[in-house]
């Protein structure tokens, strides 16, 4: 606290100017034997050596608290059998004491039925969930919106490739299956879901159409949910398409637009696939071209013959499969 100290008065002794050589004495010897003291020599003796100050300690080293990952025991299924074998493909979480994990389990030994997990902030634990009369029942996708309010999505099968769309919704309570479109009477398969508002829900998979006596002849599938039901939504033209599908469906915060990313292939196997990037501006879907990879970025690093102009010792590079990829449809690519 500061304190107010009075001006000296003239009449004081040590204010007098007789008396101001005698003070400066005073103060400077008082100087000077602090200044001993501090430094550990007698006053009006010679200068001693300084002292080795002592050893600096290394401090210890504070353990950096950069993030990182770690492993979170998850239940690998509800009924472990004699063969068990759980996988999750898919995470969505609304906070970090609420997300949900979507797969499938092996609940009996032989038939793959959904598995779906959720995160309270502490542990995982499974969520009971219903399954179909089909032989495998699998989650690929799942999309939270609310805590009331997450879609899983998957596919539904008695033997491979004879599949339907699998579409099942949590409202708080349960988890219950909603009825989803087949547009194939052969294969159908939703893969990724995202929502951009409780009545605007988005799944993408594939449909499989058969050719001749073979299936099938793949071709994206997208479905949309309007706040009542699922229904199927027109997909940009492929033309010489044989095989391809949408693998994952994203939305664009702040609007209703959406990308869609997956593969397409031209002609019989083993044609190469190739990127297939797809965007909805709010009204319908486009194909957008993607980046094309540069010329050679997949040739073998050590082919098995040496032909054509290639340097001694070293081999040509295998043909691309015709030209660069060009904005979809591009030209058939074959082997």
């Amino acid at each position: 606290m500061y304190q107010h100290t009075a001006p000296p008065r003239h009449g004081d002794v040590w204010w007098t100017p007789r008396a101001r050589p005698l003070v400066a004495a005073l103060v400077l010897g008082l100087a000077l034997a602090v200044t001993a003291c501090g430094s550990g020599t007698p006053i009006g003796s010679a200068s001693a050596p300084h002292a080795t100050p002592p050893p600096t300690q290394t401090p210890t080293p504070v353990p950096s608290l950069a993030p990182t990952w770690r492993i979170i025991p998850s239940l690998t299924s509800p009924n472990p059998t004699r063969r068990p074998n759980s996988q999750l493909a898919a995470v969505s979480a609304l906070a970090p004491t609420d997300a949900w994990a979507v797969g499938f389990t092996y609940a009996d030994g032989d038939s793959a039925q959904p598995l779906i997990e959720r995160w309270d902030g502490a542990t995982w634990h499974v969520v009971p969930s219903p399954s179909t009369n089909r032989l495998t029942n699998v989650l690929q996708g799942v999309a939270a919106v609310a805590p009331r309010d997450v879609w899983a999505v998957g596919t539904a099968s008695v033997v491979n490739p004879l599949g339907l769309t699998l579409i099942e919704h949590w409202n708080g309570t349960q988890w219950s299956i909603v009825p989803s479109p087949n547009p194939s009477a052969n294969d159908n398969g939703l893969a990724s879901v995202a929502a951009s508002a409780p009545n605007d829900v988005w799944a993408v998979g594939t449909s499989g159409m058969r050719d001749g006596t073979s299936c099938c002849v793949h071709l994206p599938l997208i479905e949309r949910w309007d706040g009542a039901a699922w229904h199927v939504v027109a997909n940009p033209a492929l033309p010489g398409a044989t095989d391809s599908t949408l693998a994952t469906v994203a939305t664009i915060p702040g609007t209703k637009q959406l990308w869609a990313v997956g593969a397409v292939r031209y002609g019989p196997r083993p044609a190469y696939e190739q990127a297939l990037i797809e965007r909805w501006d709010g009204a319908a879907w486009h194909v957008v071209a993607p980046a094309a990879p540069p010329r050679g970025a997949f040739i073998p690093a050590e082919p098995s013959s040496n032909t054509g102009t290639a340097p001694p010792g070293r081999s040509s590079p295998a043909p691309l499969c015709g030209p660069p990829p060009a904005p979809l449809p591009g030209p058939p690519c074959r082997a």
